[in-house]
């Protein structure tokens, strides 16, 4: 199986939407990429459709939903008559054609993201009855059929994204992420690189630990990102041959 490495650097007030095209120029046939809402881009899904990428991505509340003539859906209504969604649409302006698949979730997770929307505190995010209705419901957009993978396991192919997540947190509270040398373009890109077989290694070691466990135990890489970054000195002077004092 072939593989790809990539690395750029942009500002950080290039967000996540804006970079969304980036992947256009990576992805390749037979992929499958995973992309939460703050990555939905209609476009780019259409152009990773005609590419032959696989895609799975939440649905963005306020996006037009038509049926395959045109027609505009109701998804509120849909859901409380028929109680689940899993058909072909289209979407937006553009009318891009995915599948379209809600499922219900537990009432306590219902009802924590809506109060989360309710404290929100920018008004401009102030959610709707709609919007409020929809958040008991898991909405995801794919352009796999239902014979590769049925309703239920999109949601548990989906947690897979949580797990990246996990991994971006262990990175930004326990693996000093923002502290880069940025005096050049080249010292940034160092550090950048050596950050990253830092994380590497700190995924490697979870894994062996789970390994030697007989995947009986799960390691938090959390927990595991922690530990080793207090121990980062000690991994420095073996590393460089060093005592702790030098």
């Amino acid at each position: 199986m072939a593989t790809a490495s990539h690395c750029s650097l942009s500002g950080f007030t290039r967000n996540d939407q804006a970079a969304a095209p980036d992947v256009l120029a990576l992805a390749r046939h037979g992929d499958l990429l995973i992309r939460d809402p703050g990555c939905f881009v209609l476009p780019v899904l259409a152009a990773l459709k005609s590419k032959g990428v696989a895609f799975l991505s939440r649905f963005k509340h306020g996006v037009g939903v038509y049926d395959l003539n045109g027609q505009r859906l109701n998804l509120v209504w849909e859901l409380k008559t028929q109680g689940r969604f899993d058909r072909e649409v289209l979407l937006g302006d553009q009318r891009v054609r995915a599948r379209l698949v809600a499922l219900p979730v537990p009432e306590a997770v219902s009802n924590e993201r809506r109060r989360k929307a309710r404290a929100n505190r920018d008004r401009r995010l102030n959610p709707s009855r709609e919007h409020l209705f929809l958040m008991g419901w898991s909405i995801f957009l794919t352009n796999v059929s239902r014979e590769v993978w049925p309703a239920q396991s999109l949601a548990t192919v989906y947690r897979l994204r949580w797990r990246i997540e996990i991994i971006f947190k262990a990175w930004k509270s326990h693996l000093g992420l923002r502290q880069f040398n940025a005096r050049s373009p080249s010292l940034l890109r160092l550090s950048v690189m050596t950050k990253l077989l830092f994380y590497v290694s700190v995924y490697r070691f979870g894994q062996a630990l789970e390994l030697l466990g007989h995947g009986q135990r799960h390691v938090s890489r959390l927990r595991l990102a922690r530990i080793i970054s207090q121990c980062a000195c000690l991994f420095a002077t073996a590393i460089l041959q060093l005592t702790p004092d030098q």
